[in-house]
């Protein structure tokens, strides 16, 4: 009875402690976060204030497509389309490159919020909605859902807001990359890659940016079957794959079952790891089931991001992704647009109009996003639109809204 009491005290001091950690950890994260953020950019927000006075301010905001992942930052189509109205005798115009790799329409309607009231901007133009579906970091998806949310959406809303849960994510991607380094060598080396899970996802990234779904699904297979140890990680790039298919081609939710088969097959024997597994991808399946949600999310983060640029006095303009893109959000881009009379640069339907098929994989990079050459010809489609449109000011300074 007394080693019983004992060993409840021992369990009870180390819990206590390890939730007093995390949650000092936690705070000291958010404060250290916010003191650096401040340091870094202060002088650089100082200097962005002064030289942005008097002048006609465009925002791009968007995720790794407007940021220009893959390419240099000055090759990326914001800062491609500064210099092209510079060229075409509009002085006194910034255009700020405000796109952020993985952000999701809430996450920019949220920045936007900040921005709008610091820096006035005259124009905000907007690429977004290809990670809805699985970043829901302050998600409006919470709001429209409300009380039907499931354990686990609710758990992973907590955890993508906790600093201590994304140190933890960076650390593991740390350790995941150093692995596949090791890995990649230990193939060099071997001069043989049949049996590499890396390899194979590699190959199904070229495959489903090329539109060849089915030997896409190939690969993804043939990377499942390399795999002897799984890990969630591992389980979150088979469905980032999957999620690239067109539904047309090879279904995704057939896909998510048969590999929720194979996984509760493979670990038949570890129920823990089973049910870790298959409730992620029962999780995932509910979302490709419940599409239209994602769809409204969209639709609401749009809409008030229009309501918001209206009220401050600003021009509110869309954008489709480009063609080879693998993304669906561009129907609900172009509905949004519609229904309130938003001007639309749809680069997925005028980027297919001005290059030939053949030539067309010229403008990406093997994943999907542009290269330097698909940057520049979004930033020219865009600087004919707003000329066209008379958004941008003919060598006029900006009045100053107050």
């Amino acid at each position: 009875m007394k080693m019983n009491l004992r060993l409840r005290k021992i369990i009870f001091i180390i819990l206590s402690s390890l939730i007093i950690f995390l949650f000092v950890l936690e705070i000291s994260l958010r404060i250290g976060g916010y003191l650096y953020t401040q340091h870094r950019h202060h002088e650089a927000y100082l200097k962005a204030k002064i030289s942005m006075q008097g002048t006609f301010k465009i925002f791009c905001y968007g995720d790794s497509f407007t940021e220009g992942f893959g390419v240099n930052p000055q090759d990326s189509y914001p800062e491609q389309l500064g210099l092209l109205l510079q060229k075409k005798g509009f002085k006194n115009i910034v255009v700020l490159n405000k796109g952020h790799c993985g952000s999701s329409s809430s996450l920019v309607f949220r920045k936007l919020q900040k921005d709008i009231q610091q820096y006035y901007p005259d124009a905000v133009i907007v690429m977004i909605g290809a990670n809805n579906i699985w970043n829901l970091e302050k998600s409006s998806y919470f709001i429209l859902r409300g009380k039907q949310l499931g354990i686990l959406m609710k758990a992973s809303s907590i955890l993508d807001n906790s600093k201590v849960y994304k140190l933890l994510k960076i650390i593991n991607i740390n350790f995941r990359s150093k692995i596949n380094k090791f890995a990649k060598k230990e193939i060099e080396e071997n001069g043989s890659c049949k049996s590499s899970y890396s390899v194979h996802l590699q190959l199904a990234d070229l495959f489903n940016a090329n539109k060849d779904f089915k030997l896409a699904r190939y690969e993804i297979w043939a990377a499942v079957k390399a795999v002897d140890e799984w890990d969630e990680s591992m389980v979150c790039a088979i469905f980032d794959k999957i999620n690239h298919f067109d539904n047309i081609i090879v279904n995704k939710e057939i896909e998510l079952i048969r590999f929720n088969r194979y996984i509760q097959r493979k670990y038949k024997d570890d129920k823990n790891k089973s049910k870790k597994f298959t409730d992620m991808i029962s999780a995932r399946l509910d979302s490709e089931k419940n599409k239209e949600i994602f769809d409204n999310v969209l639709r609401y983060d749009l809409k008030e991001m229009f309501k918001l640029t209206k009220e401050n006095g600003a021009r509110f303009i869309l954008m489709t992704y480009p063609n080879y893109t693998g993304v669906n959000s561009n129907s609900d881009i172009r509905e949004i647009s519609k229904a309130y009379n938003i001007l639309l640069i749809d680069n997925e339907i005028i980027v297919e109009e001005k290059v030939r098929d053949d030539n067309i994989k010229d403008l990406f990079l093997d994943d999907g996003h542009c290269n330097e050459k698909g940057n520049r010809l979004i930033a020219e489609i865009t600087c004919d639109a707003l000329v066209k449109a008379g958004i941008v000011p003919n060598n006029k300074i900006a009045e100053k809204r107050q």
